[in-house]
């Protein structure tokens, strides 16, 4: 993994998730453009998200993508949230930067994450 990938400090867009009964979240990515290229293919998703009048998609995460989500402040860099994951989960931060990297792309490509965000130091 690139070390600038790993100095990266992702951060959330959505304003707009919740905790499911099962402790996983749901996110709500509201349509952009960017979404919207992703969706181009796809006719079945829920274009008035939850009754709240913006259009959108319903994105239930599992138990890591949540624990990755909760993560994602804008604050905790990459290297941070692998470290937090390895030792959540008690796996080796090599094994997890496979799975991480291709979470972070599907959040970034249903833009609801900024993958190169920078916080100021």
């Amino acid at each position: 993994m690139e070390q600038e990938f790993l100095e990266f400090t992702p951060k959330r867009k959505s304003i707009v998730w919740n905790y499911q009964d099962d402790g996983t979240a749901r996110v709500t990515a509201i349509l952009t453009d960017k979404l919207m290229k992703t969706l181009e293919h796809q006719s079945d998703y829920n274009k008035d998200t939850d009754g709240l009048g913006v259009g959108g998609i319903c994105i239930n995460l599992n138990l890591t993508g949540t624990k990755i989500w909760e993560q994602c402040d804008g604050i905790n860099t990459v290297d941070d949230i692998l470290d937090i994951l390895s030792q959540d989960f008690n796996i080796q931060k090599d094994e997890l930067a496979i799975d991480f990297q291709e979470f972070i792309k599907f959040c970034d490509s249903v833009d609801i994450i900024d993958t190169k965000w920078r916080s100021v130091e």
